[in-house]
């Protein structure tokens, strides 16, 4: 989408990072928890943004978003299916098998 997170409109990245002013966004509590100070937060909430993600986390990630599924472990799926009543995990590909009752 963008090259960097500040470069998207609708990112809370400039006032989390950089402490621009907004109406709209407000601190998370794990965000206060970055620091003592505003600026300490600042400074850890930009180092969170340093690292570099491996081209196959960003392949899965990409995937799993368009596909409507949950991207994480087998216990963290299992949780997020019976929150939800929903699958979020990807299917065989292929036609399902026909039913042994027909």
């Amino acid at each position: 989408m963008v090259t960097a997170p500040g470069d998207y409109r609708w990112s809370s990245y400039r006032t989390n990072a950089f402490g621009k002013a907004s109406r709209l966004v407000s601190p998370h509590a794990l965000y206060q928890q970055l620091g003592n100070t505003q600026a300490e937060r600042q400074v850890a909430y930009r180092q969170l943004f340093k690292e570099v993600l491996p081209d196959h986390l960003v392949e899965a990630i990409r995937t799993t978003t368009l596909s409507g599924l949950a991207l994480g472990n087998d216990k963290f799926k299992r949780d997020i299916e019976m929150l939800s009543g929903q699958s979020v995990s990807a299917g065989k590909p292929g036609r399902p098998p026909k039913s042994q009752t027909n």
